[in-house]
């Protein structure tokens, strides 16, 4: 909950501080207090310290200290409670070739990217940044985890249990076959890579993922008000190669996931053609649903490593795909591959196998938590038995 303090000089006179943290006065209209109002010179005299948490509702009068009856809190903003809860921690020691289990690295964390724009995300073990949003058709909750705080406020988070499995594309045999949309294959030549990977066919988990959200959800009724159009990182930008047909690739995540010195960013390099959103001025404007999948270096930032997943990620099933390609191989016909989330040793697969589909949505910034309180639960926590519960109406 956010409280209102009200601040009176001794006259009377006063303004309600709607945001210890804003400079955006209002005055209340409390009947109690219906002498409050700013002075002609916008002078207070405040009583006692208005520093740190604020943690019960109280006005000023004459100097003393009143309870104000009848009012109903308002409700946090998401953000708000999430950084009430946790002590953000720079990332700058992390050590992104071991995994969070073993670096003991887990908490609330935050970067900047090269514009200073700062990106919290969660990493390890932690056991508070479950959320729960929408409903499956059979008028389930569904249970997610927040993985970051993207750059423009909005939040990333990812289902707690996979929807099914699904192949990344049913064929692995081009380059074609790494894109979450691909063109057209066996090009060659001057264009052959614009030609390869221009967003003209779905592939299979997209199609998978769009027929999760649109019917087997009631996310579409939420979408408007709730669900941001912040992207999802398909990253086709080549380290080396060609790129197109059967030539040999490494894309580059394959150069930034190395085992040795991984550099995961948050950054979408060619946010032109790779970046998926609906609409054509934020991305390629190719996505029909606002529904994505986790790249390689969310999971590295999570806790993972280039060939595991680790911490809140790891939830107990086998291996889930990411949106992240690695390479392709000119061997057996040609293997297109893309980074998966696993928690034995694998780094990426054909994209022709079968994995667990863990979608991914981005929360609009102003979404508020409900404050209707489960049973047994004094505040939402972000716990798995008191999650963030996204207030929608």
């Amino acid at each position: 909950f956010k409280y209102y303090v009200a601040a009176l000089d001794d006259g009377g006179y006063g303004v309600n501080i709607a945001d210890p943290y804003s400079s955006d006065f209002d005055v209340i209209s409390n009947p109690e207090l219906s002498k409050i109002k700013p002075k002609a010179d916008d002078t207070y005299k405040i009583y006692g310290e208005l520093s740190g948490e604020i943690n019960t509702l109280i006005t000023s009068k004459n100097g003393k200290l009143l309870t104000c009856e009848g009012y109903v809190p308002e409700v946090y903003l998401m953000s708000d409670q999430i950084l009430e809860d946790n002590t953000e921690e720079t990332d700058t020691g992390i050590d992104f070739s071991q995994t969070s289990d073993v670096t003991g690295t887990n908490g609330l964390y935050y970067t900047n990217d090269e514009n200073d724009n700062i990106s919290y995300y969660f990493r390890g073990n932690v056991e508070n940044n479950y959320v729960k949003f929408g409903k499956d058709s059979d008028g389930n909750d569904i249970l997610w985890r927040i993985v970051r705080i993207n750059e423009d406020g909005s939040y990333r988070i990812i289902t707690q249990e996979s929807v099914g499995k699904s192949d990344f594309n049913l064929s692995a045999n081009d380059n074609a076959y790494v894109g979450y949309m691909y063109g057209a294959t066996g090009q060659s030549g001057d264009n052959g890579y614009n030609l390869t990977h221009s967003n003209d066919n779905p592939s299979t988990i997209k199609t998978y993922l769009d027929n999760w959200y649109a019917n087997k959800t009631n996310l579409p009724t939420l979408q408007d008000k709730y669900i941001e159009d912040a992207g999802f990182c398909n990253d086709r930008s080549i380290s080396s190669g060609l790129g197109y047909g059967k030539e040999v690739t490494n894309y580059l995540a394959f150069d930034r996931m190395g085992t040795d010195d991984p550099d995961p960013q948050f950054a979408c390099p060619n946010p032109n053609n790779d970046l998926f959103t609906l609409d054509s001025s934020k991305g390629n404007g190719k996505l029909r649903y606002p529904v994505g999948l986790i790249t390689k270096d969310e999971v590295i930032y999570a806790g993972g490593r280039v060939q595991k997943v680790s911490g809140y990620l790891n939830n107990g099933q086998y291996s889930f795909w990411t949106m992240t390609p690695s390479k392709f191989l000119n061997v057996n016909g040609g293997i297109a591959m893309v980074y998966v989330g696993d928690k034995n040793n694998t780094s990426a697969s054909r994209v022709d196998n079968s994995f667990e589909v863990r979608p991914v949505i981005n929360l609009k910034k102003t979404v508020k938590l409900s404050n209707e309180l489960p049973d047994g639960c004094d505040k939402l926590d972000g716990t798995k038995d008191c999650p963030y519960i996204i207030k929608t109406n």
